[in-house]
């Protein structure tokens, strides 16, 4: 199946998120942050988004896939209205999309509960 560029950028946004995400409450389960959660859980995002996006591009393309797609979007400047559509995601890439945040949210749930 190829994926949209508006879909690979919603995948490689929302994958390190929820990586940052499940990294904190790993760390959560075991420390007191004294209300610095927030803040760590963006830090432990960044630091992995940054240290994967240098991987893929000074190793090895293949370390993409740790934010959920390999391949990089591609962006260019739309000029018409049908260029500017042209991106749309469609109705199978949305309910890829779904189904990948509803798993997230299934998974966080079960960390939390723990």
């Amino acid at each position: 199946m190829k994926i949209s560029d508006l879909a690979k950028s919603y995948v490689r946004t929302i994958v390190p998120l929820a990586v940052g995400l499940i990294i904190t409450l790993g760390i959560r389960a075991g420390v007191d942050l004294h209300g610095y959660s927030s803040l760590i859980d963006s830090a432990v995002t960044a630091v992995y988004y940054i240290g994967v996006r240098a991987l893929e591009h000074y190793v090895d393309g293949r370390f993409g896939w740790l934010l959920g797609v390999a391949a990089a979007p591609k962006y260019k400047a739309a000029t018409t209205h049908s260029e500017k559509t042209a991106g749309t995601i469609t109705l199978q890439e949305l309910a890829v999309l779904a189904v990948i945040a509803l798993v997230v949210v299934v998974i966080l749930v079960l960390l939390h509960a723990i």
